[in-house]
């Protein structure tokens, strides 16, 4: 019985693996875009609650527009694409 259940589980984590990876093709998927990442205080100006908040893709359910704006350097594409991989994780998929 528990070789069954260590196959089922593992099966189901590569299951998991596998839509993950489908959802991510042909994003910028180079370096690490994990939030905790982007969020590590370098930046004090930078509204870590808010980016966290956007990386549970609250946003997406209410259909609402996100704007990241601010100067030369400060990481918002990092910020973009760390929220686009928590999307990914989450099971949204890239829609063009």
């Amino acid at each position: 019985m528990v070789f069954l259940e260590w196959l089922l589980e593992d099966e189901i984590e590569r299951r998991s693996q596998k839509a993950l990876s489908i959802r991510w093709t042909g994003r910028d998927s180079t370096g690490s875009r994990a939030l905790r990442n982007s969020t590590s205080g370098t930046t004090p100006n930078v509204p870590v609650q808010m980016i966290r908040d956007l990386a549970t893709c609250g946003f997406v359910e209410r259909a609402e527009s996100v704007i990241i704006c601010g100067p030369v350097g400060v990481g918002k594409s990092h910020v973009a694409q760390a929220i686009g991989h928590a999307a990914c994780h989450r099971g949204y998929r890239y829609a063009t």
